[in-house]
This record gives C-alpha cells, structure tokens and sequence, in this order.
C-alpha cells in the first residue's frame, strides 16, 4: 500500500483506512498463494486470506453500526504518529519465490500490527481503542504464524 498521507481527521477516516488495508491484505495472499510450491505455505495464506475478510468485516460492522456514530467524527487524539514508516511493502516480482513471499508477508503483518498499535494510542479512551487492541493481536498472531512456517519450511531448506 502506498504510504500516502496518514494525517487521519476522524476515525470515519481511520476506519475507512483500515477496512482498504484489510481488502489489500487478503488481496495480496490470494494474489500469490497459488504461486507458492509449499503446501503447508499455500494453505497458511488461504486462511490468512479469509482471516483478513473477517478483520474488514468487523471494521465495515463498526462503520455502519449507529451506536458508533457520535464518535465517529472524533478527532485522533494524535495527529502524526508516523505510520507511514510502518506501512512497507515491496512489489513481488513475478517469479517470487516462496521465500520472497512469506518474507513479504511477515513485513506486512508486522507493519499492520504497528499501524494498529498506534491507532490503539490514537484512540486512547475511545471505545475504538479495543477494537484496535484486537486488531493488533490478530496481526501479530498472523505474524507469527508466518515466520514459524517461514523458519520450518525456508530456513531449514537452506
């Protein structure tokens, strides 16, 4: 994803935000599962596909739920939190290997794990803070999963 402006002015925004980051997220692993020769790796993608489905689910259910509209027009407490410098990715050649791939991969989710975390402190005190908070375990439980898979099926093949 572009690390474009994240000088967020409602949480409308921050959501609205985070539900295209989840559509880009399951779009990657969808876009490259297919790719990957491991078949424990392929199937670790297709779940994470469907996890990070389940993840712009609950972010579009926050969005359109009524109890959450006052508070939509909040202002983030912070203004900058620098999260552009979470938000890496490299575009995958077309011949990426498995290890590219999961590489990628464990960047991103660590990047989304960030980029909640900091939405987390941005929201300080705004029921939005808990939503975040999961979110972030979520990512770095994706995370994590990827680099045991990464150290079984990369690492010990080289």
């Amino acid at each position: 994803m572009d690390n474009q402006n994240m000088g967020f002015k409602s949480a409308r925004e921050v959501l609205e935000y985070a539900i295209k980051r989840e559509q880009f997220a399951h779009d990657f692993y969808e876009q490259h599962r297919d790719k990957l020769a491991d078949l424990a790796a392929r199937q670790m993608l297709r779940e994470l596909a469907q996890q990070e489905i389940e993840h712009k689910r609950r972010l579009q259910q926050v969005l359109d739920d009524r109890r959450y509209a006052g508070g939509l027009a909040q202002r983030p407490q912070r203004q900058d939190l620098g999260i552009a410098r979470y938000l890496t990715y490299d575009e995958l050649a077309a011949d990426a290997t498995t290890q590219d791939v999961m590489i990628a991969a464990i960047k991103f989710e660590e990047g989304s794990a960030r980029f909640y975390d900091a939405l987390k402190a941005m929201f300080e005190g705004h029921q939005l803070a808990e939503l975040f908070d999961w979110l972030v375990n979520e990512e770095q439980g994706h995370k994590l999963r990827l680099e045991r898979l990464y150290d079984e099926h990369i690492l010990t093949d080289n």
